[in-house]
């Protein structure tokens, strides 16, 4: 399963959103989602929209996946984690390589 995830920003304020389109091996469409993920950073409702894709894979019986996202940021948490000093380091999920595929 693929899964593309995106999330964004908007206003002074942060309200932020995701969603996502997870597709089966040949590129179809199975589902998509959005989600109101109230207020956070950009890289932050990224890592949303990546955890909420898995989550509709695995809710599905997908146990093998690749996420496609294009913030490296994200990406980079998820496979390198963060120090303790990073002030994301309490979502312990922040990259060289903007696409990463995993095992849910």
């Amino acid at each position: 399963m693929a899964l593309n995830s995106n999330g964004s920003v908007a206003g002074p304020l942060g309200t932020a959103g995701c969603g996502g389109i997870p597709r089966n091996i040949d590129g179809n469409f199975i589902v998509a989602f959005a989600a109101n993920v109230g207020t956070c950073s950009v890289v932050q409702s990224e890592l949303w929209g990546i955890l909420h894709s898995l989550q509709v894979a695995k809710s599905r019986g997908f146990w093998r996946v690749c996420v496609d996202s294009d913030c490296a940021a994200a990406i980079n948490l998820i496979t390198e984690g963060c120090s303790r000093v990073h002030t994301a380091h309490h979502s312990s999920i922040s990259s060289s390589n903007p696409s990463s595929c995993a095992t849910v």
